[in-house]
């Protein structure tokens, strides 16, 4: 889920280049002020409307004595001047200033080299150095030790101690974006964690984790050996303790079981049992479907395709068995030309609808390189299940020139996707405006736009 803030980091490139052409300037009297000289990070970065306050390593702010300074972006520096009005820094690069406002040990630049980035330093050292100060709310609250009380299969039973203790995680969650989590008593260090509202993910070759933030915690599922574990963490250990209900019996486990037995089949909602005694999924998932993908972590000859996306459409189909088939185009091909073709088998789930789990497949090239289960795609335990019928694919791409990552978000054709508007306007389909919402109240097209 994962755009980058590549606005932000285009900007500050352009000034990376602009510090290969310092030279100093000279000729005005500056007016220095010791309690400002020193070093200063880059702690934040907003550019229309997005706010990034990790990745801006590599960028900072040296103010010495006698007005005289250096300015590092991505790496590069070079002198500049500065001068204090004790509300205000400038900043004379290359000819160019930048004004920034004073804060406690930072410095504010609301308009930085004119391309409305905002940027903020602050003072190594000092308290206004803490990552942590400007994270977003809901990324805030992650800001502790979390411990698992209970945990549960992926149909929401309870799993047995044998199999996986309900105590068997453990996170602490830091500012700068890492943590630290023990799973089954094996740690592992600086696992980078990312948020999205109320859903966040650790997406790491040692382990995968992802959350849903809850009124009282954390429901953190796990996957291991293909199996979904979800762990409950609550947000006040002690507070939950006094109010979790008391393990079962086994008589009382034993009475439960003869009454579910009991029950028939209109007392089970449609949703969940429809006619003929199965769950129907091509409600759900058959028909056509619209959104984008994107790859990333790319290596060997796909590194100049970092970051790129491109607008998908596609076509599942359900079969009575529960197998069906799945294939996708982007604005480069058509339905006759597709960038992803496979088979897949419909599954139980976290909610009624089930999941969709790939048997066999192509993507990008006509070699079968999509197996069993490299696809396990659960709308109820996706980083996008807050949006209204949309699904997220996620897979591994790898041939003899390199490899990358790759993210497929899709909603059905027809669907808005005002709701992902109200939350970020760059996750909507590049031609969402221009193209989709001109056409999609009429069958899908064979092409994009």
């Amino acid at each position: 889920m994962k755009r980058r803030f590549r606005m932000i980091m285009t900007a500050l490139l352009i000034l990376s280049c602009m510090l290969a052409g310092l030279t100093a300037c000279g000729g005005s009297k500056v007016r220095a002020d010791a309690d400002l000289e020193g070093k200063y990070i880059a702690v934040l970065g907003e550019m229309l409307g997005v706010s990034m306050s990790d990745d801006l390593d590599g960028f900072g702010l040296e103010l010495k004595s006698g007005g005289k300074g250096t300015i590092t972006a991505d790496g590069d520096s070079g002198n500049m001047k500065w001068e204090n009005d004790d509300t205000t820094v400038t900043l004379t690069v290359d000819g160019e200033t930048m004004v920034a406002s004073r804060g406690q040990d930072c410095l504010i630049f609301d308009d930085m080299l004119g391309m409305g980035l905002k940027m903020t330093f602050a003072k190594e050292g000092t308290a206004a150095a803490d990552p942590a100060l400007y994270l977003p709310e809901s990324e805030k609250y992650m800001l502790r030790d979390w411990q698992s009380v209970n945990v549960t299969d992926i149909l929401g039973d309870p799993v047995d101690e044998s199999e996986m203790a309900p105590d068997a995680l453990k996170m602490t969650v830091h500012g700068d974006h890492t943590l630290d989590a023990v799973i089954e008593g094996k740690e592992y260090k600086g696992l980078p964690w990312t948020n999205l509202g109320d859903y966040g993910s650790v997406d790491s070759e040692d382990v995968k984790l992802t959350w849903n933030i809850k009124e009282d915690g954390l429901e953190t599922d796990y996957v291991k050996d293909g199996e979904y574990y979800t762990f409950f963490c609550p947000e006040d250990p002690e507070a939950y303790a006094k109010t979790a209900p008391a393990p079962e019996t086994e008589a009382e486990t034993e009475e439960e079981t003869e009454e579910e037995t009991e029950a028939t089949e209109a007392e089970v909602p449609a949703a969940v049992l429809p006619e003929g005694g199965s769950v129907s999924y091509a409600d759900y998932w058959g028909g056509a479907w619209y959104g984008w993908y994107e790859v990333e972590s790319c290596s060997g000859a796909y590194e100049d395709l970092e970051g790129n996306w491109w607008d998908a459409c596609a076509k599942i189909t359900v079969n009575e068995d529960n197998t069906g088939h799945i294939y996708l185009w982007d604005e480069d091909g058509s339905s006759d030309d597709p960038f992803c073709a496979a088979n897949v088998t419909f599954k139980e789930g976290t909610t009624p609808n089930g999941c969709m789990v790939s048997e066999n497949g192509s993507f990008w090239i006509p070699d079968t390189n999509i197996g069993h289960a490299d696809w396990i795609i659960d709308p109820g335990a996706s980083d996008v299940s807050a949006y209204e019928h949309m699904i997220c694919i996620e897979g591994d791409f790898e041939d003899e020139d390199g490899d990358f990552h790759y993210y497929i978000y899709l909603k059905p054709w027809g669907a808005e996707w005002e709701d992902v508007r109200s939350f970020n306007e760059k996750w909507l389909p590049g031609t969402y405006d221009s193209w989709y919402v001109n056409v999609k109240d009429g069958e899908i097209p064979d092409e994009i736009g």
